[in-house]
């Protein structure tokens, strides 16, 4: 008997687009399925092989091709012979939201099962850059034992072995297991395009002989088994067909190895393992393959772009539809589906990473601009059907609050208006008046009515009408229900901005520094915070994955020119508005050129400050960052990232000692990602920033204080680069040649959007919700059809609504408790709520009372199947995430048909 047993799983990696387009990858996945079906088609009981863990592979063959093969394709899938799943697609875990990690999962699972095959069920993820430590959790809520990754551990992670433990935040473990040569090192040696019948033996031998030191190097890497998982591979590899005879010559040319071909979840299920190290945390370590950690910042501008669409379709449009379907509406499941088959698709670890072809970035942009369109669509059709329902007059609006939970403080609204008139009110149906400021008002041209008349077309002049941007102010408006509003004339202008005396609020005191920074008084704690809201400049010699400062010029490379500023109020809203002029050169080499920003402040009688950064582009290859200073010196920074608060190092001390020794791939760099807000704290405050996609930070101390600097953007002209000062050797991506990447320089306007603050709050997780959830409006007017997507689209034979239905689901009172998702089930009429514990203690629910139209609330795991029935408590530890499905009454009264 042999001592050693080599279990070789045949697979594809398949990136979707990277270097080249979507369409560039479908034209060879088509070729590259359509052989190893005829492969099948020929010997059922040929090698399984496995499509990269991606469900998506699947549709986007069917896409093409729709023809006698399906019967086989769907066999192949019921055998398991074509192993896909359990992912849609191979995410990139660090710059999307926490929801989108496991709609990923749920999406590429649920698709599997509807083609009635079998997926995967090994948490599969050869290439992902680095893993949050959520995942553990996810993982195993999904039924996915064991884990296999390549990029990320640390040289002490793996002392023990590539077999070990990975215990997740709230304590989950998962088996895990390591390619410590990655995904394809298998495949990089074997003879694809010479391999013949008449030369297996003389290419098996050479096999051996030139993977000897590999493969002596695995075993002694996995410690814990004589059983070696070696995956057979790489990009776009294609089909084999002598793979099984190629693997019998090595059997009898090899007298230590049995070589066996399998999957990954045969491995799984043939090996047991004991006496395992446990590894904790978040797996991100440059040790034995890149991360590229400063891939946050590469094109900014899609990053904030795809999380724009998630937070509109997890926040805002799925509650609506849930409240739709919750009246008796049809619930829009294939629509929100198809939005995230884009979603999904462009948050692949390349496509969300930005590390591609300007081609493919562009295709990008298109799919997130679609996915928009499809829910903002939506969200006009579904209020649109509420006016009606609720009988709106001309120039009533309705707003509708997504939320379950109650907001901490009442919140202001922004919300566009039209109206007839210049000066107007704003009031509650009820008449009670409601406060707000007019921030912008611009008076349009009424056009022209087109009547078709006998005598052909008739055109009619219109009235002017006013187009109106306003702030509703300090509403608390009532849970997941719709409240309405109506406008009326009003004698005077006491809504609008005016000057304001001093740079000076209720809370805070404003001095402009000679930099374009802020300090600023906090009036109520009798606390100063020193050089805020600092923009500055320094060169970045870094490609789309990764920042690198300059050799010949590091450090700060901006200069402030000059600086104006504007300082309004209305009762406690406060506007200012900073123009700052900078000098930057143009690139490395280049002459000072003018870089001009706009900063404007929304500033509230709260610990947040609102801003929004407006700047059109106008130099190469420069980084540009925004700070935050706090009054101390801190050792860690705290980041919210897939369901979990993290705690990071600022300095990677010992990491950095050994990096260039141990010769990692990259040099460890404390930059990090966050997907809503980071901060700072000496246990008694908080200062950081909420952010909306600019999803990059590093923290600098000096001798007196900490100072958080958010990535702005990054502009930088090629794919890949060698011999960066951090990432020493090869590009990244494309090797051989430069690839130009103009679009990459981001020679645009952009705009960013943050919020400031100092706070106590033991749970910024909730205020994070609550700031990136958008506004659901709709306004009855006839003076511009055209502002909200579709709206001139008519509607006829509505849906019946039941009023009575309308139910009370403020079931989850608890401030550590976030919710992340409001939805219909995938497999029911219920609701599903779900939402983890932000917290570090216990929290408990009762359900003993629940309100009348509730039948029952169950547990369910993430792939929404019970896992207990009609529940009347639950405790949450710390971190757990959970999902409730929430089973309505089905009487139905007072239906009402909307016409």
């Amino acid at each position: 008997m042999k001592k050693w047993t080599i279990t070789v799983v045949p697979h594809t990696h398949w990136d979707k687009e990277w270097y080249f387009t979507k369409q560039d990858s479908d034209v060879f996945l088509s070729a590259n399925l359509l052989e190893y079906l005829k492969l099948y088609r020929q010997n059922p009981n040929c090698f399984s092989f496995t499509y990269d863990g991606q469900t998506s592979i699947i549709e986007d063959y069917l896409t093409y091709f729709k023809d006698d093969n399906n019967a086989i394709l769907f066999k192949a899938l019921a055998t398991k012979k074509l192993i896909v799943g359990p992912w849609y697609t191979q995410p990139d875990f660090f710059n999307l939201t926490s929801e989108s990690i496991v709609r990923n999962l749920l999406l590429g699972i649920t698709l599997v099962e509807n083609y009635h095959g079998q997926y995967l069920t090994t948490a599969y993820v050869p290439d992902s850059f680095g893993h949050t430590s959520q995942m553990p959790q996810i993982y195993r809520q999904f039924g996915l034992d064991q884990f296999i990754y390549w990029r990320g551990a640390r040289p002490a992670d793996l002392e023990e072995g590539t077999i070990h433990w990975w215990e997740g935040l709230d304590g989950t473990k998962i088996l895990a297991y390591n390619f410590y040569f990655g995904y394809w090192v298998m495949g990089s040696h074997f003879p694809y395009q010479r391999l013949t019948n008449e030369n297996l033996a003389t290419e098996a031998q050479l096999f051996l002989t030139s993977f000897s030191d590999i493969l002596n190097t695995l075993k002694a890497k996995t410690k814990v088994t004589n059983n070696i998982l070696l995956p057979f591979g790489g990009d776009q590899a294609p089909i084999s067909k002598l793979l099984a005879e190629f693997i019998d010559k090595l059997n009898d040319l090899d007298q230590e190895h049995a070589w066996k071909l399998a999957d990954y979840d045969e491995y799984f299920a043939d090996n047991q393992f004991t006496n395992l190290a446990t590894v904790k945390g978040e797996l991100k370590s440059p040790a034995f393959a890149r991360v590229h950690k400063t891939i946050g910042s590469q094109r900014v501008d899609l990053k904030i772009k795809t999380k724009a669409v998630e937070y509109r379709l997890y926040n805002a449009f799925e509650p609506l539809a849930t409240y739709y379907h919750m009246m008796g509406g049809t619930y829009p499941a294939e629509l929100i589906r198809e939005v995230l088959k884009l979603l999904t698709t462009s948050q692949a670890h390349d496509s969300l990473g930005g590390c591609n072809s300007d081609e493919t970035n562009r295709d990008i942009a298109n799919r997130l601009d679609r996915a928009n369109d499809l829910i903002a669509s939506s969200i006009t059709k579904l209020l649109k059907t509420y006016s009606y329902y609720h009988q709106l007059k001309n120039e009533e609006f309705l707003v509708f609050n997504p939320r379950i939970t109650e907001n901490q403080n009442k919140q202001h609204y922004e919300v566009a208006l039209f109206t007839k008139t210049k000066k107007f009110a704003i009031n509650h149906t009820t008449n009670e008046p409601v406060n707000f400021v007019l921030l912008e008002q611009n008076y349009c041209d009424g056009g022209y009515d087109v009547v078709a008349t006998n005598n052909g077309e008739k055109h009619v002049l219109r009235e002017g009408f006013y187009q109106n941007k306003v702030l509703l102010l300090d509403l608390n408006l009532p849970l997941f229900t719709i409240s309405k509003f109506k406008i009326t004339k009003a004698p005077n202008y006491h809504n609008r901005l005016g000057n304001a005396a001093t740079l000076k609020t209720n809370h805070w005191e404003f001095t402009i520094n000679p930099d374009g920074s802020l300090d600023i008084y906090d009036l109520k704690t009798k606390r100063l915070y020193q050089k805020q809201f600092l923009l500055e400049a320094d060169h970045d010699m870094g490609d789309s994955y990764d920042y690198s400062p300059s050799r010949q010029q590091p450090g700060p490379v901006s200069q402030l020119f000059k600086t104006k500023y504007d300082f309004q109020q209305y009762q406690d809203y406060y506007q200012l508005v900073l123009n700052n002029t900078y000098l930057v050169p143009s690139h490395e080499q280049g002459k000072m050129i003018k870089q001009q920003f706009e900063l404007k402040f929304a500033i509230n009688n709260t610990d947040f400050i609102e801003l929004e950064i407006t700047t059109k582009n106008v130099a190469r290859e420069i980084r540009w960052r925004i700070n935050a200073t706090a009054p101390f010196i801190t050792n860690n920074s705290y980041a919210n990232q897939a369901y979990g608060t993290i705690e990071r190092p600022v300095i990677l001390r010992e990491d950095l000692k050994n990096w260039e020794k141990e010769q990692w791939k990259e040099k460890p760099v404390a930059i990090e990602t966050n997907e809503s807000f980071v901060y700072l704290t000496d246990d008694i405050i908080k200062v950081g920033y909420l952010t909306r996609g600019n999803n990059e930070y590093e923290v600098v101390n000096d001798d007196h204080y900490s100072t958080l600097w958010i990535t702005l953007f990054r502009s930088v002209p090629f794919l890949g680069r060698n011999n960066l000062i951090n990432r020493p050797g090869r590009a990244s991506g494309v090797n051989e040649i430069a690839v130009n990447t103009p679009d990459a320089q981001l020679l645009t306007t952009l705009t960013f959007n943050l919020q400031w603050f100092v706070s106590t709050d033991n749970n910024l997780w909730n205020k994070a919700e609550q700031e990136n959830t958008p506004v659901l409006f709709y306004q009855q007017q006839s003076y511009n059809s055209v502002y909200q997507h579709a709206d001139r689209f008519l509607l006829a034979n509505l849906e019946e609504l039941d009023l009575a239905r309308e139910c009370d689901l403020k079931l989850f009172e608890n401030p550590n408790f976030v919710i992340k998702a409001v939805k219909k089930s995938e497999r029911n009429n219920a609701i599903i709520v779900r939402g983890f514990n932000a917290s570090c203690t216990e929290i408990k629910f009762s359900f003993e009372n629940l309100p009348e139209k509730i039948q029952q609330i169950n547990k369910v795991n993430l792939l929404e199947k019970e896992s207990e029935t009609n529940i009347k408590n639950d405790s949450l530890k710390k971190y757990q995430i959970q999902t409730y499905e929430i089973i309505l009454k089905e009487e139905r009264n007072n239906a009402k048909r909307i016409i």
